[in-house]
């Protein structure tokens, strides 16, 4: 009988072990996702919307009827890029993958495949021509 209540208790004790060992990894887990995944996800946010916002003040420029503001308008753009660009450092600190990795070398491709056309675009703006077509037909696309 005592045999039989000691092998009992040993196997309590294991499974107990057992369920402290599976808490310790979920804390890991929780731990890992309520800090560097969270963060990693309100960068990516952050550098999304920084996108998005100079997208629409590209546009904006670039459809104003005047160039008066457009010194005003590059000022808010070259603010949101190092927005942006901070944003964008930290995702690529906190990623773990190659496939992460990768997708940020080709977001990078794309930005400075827009940002290029995007100064061109500007400056001819700035120069008094009509740009909307060339922001429709070249950089929309």
């Amino acid at each position: 009988m005592a045999l039989a209540f000691g092998l009992v208790l040993l196997i309590t004790v294991v499974i107990a072990g057992l369920g402290v060992w599976r808490l310790q990894e979920l804390e890991k887990v929780t731990q890992q996702l309520t800090t560097v995944d969270n963060e990693r996800l309100r960068a990516t946010m952050e550098w999304r919307q920084a996108i998005e916002s100079n997208w629409i003040r590209t546009r904006a420029a670039a459809l104003d009827s005047s160039t008066d503001r457009l010194t005003a308008w590059q000022a808010e753009i070259e603010k949101t890029s190092a927005t942006a660009t901070t944003a964008r450092k930290t995702v690529e600190d906190l990623i773990r993958t190659d496939a992460g990795r990768q997708l940020v070398i080709n977001i990078d491709k794309a930005r400075e495949a827009y940002r290029g056309p995007r100064t061109e675009l500007l400056k001819r703006k700035a120069a008094g021509e009509d740009v909307a077509s060339i922001l429709e037909n070249e950089i929309a696309c």
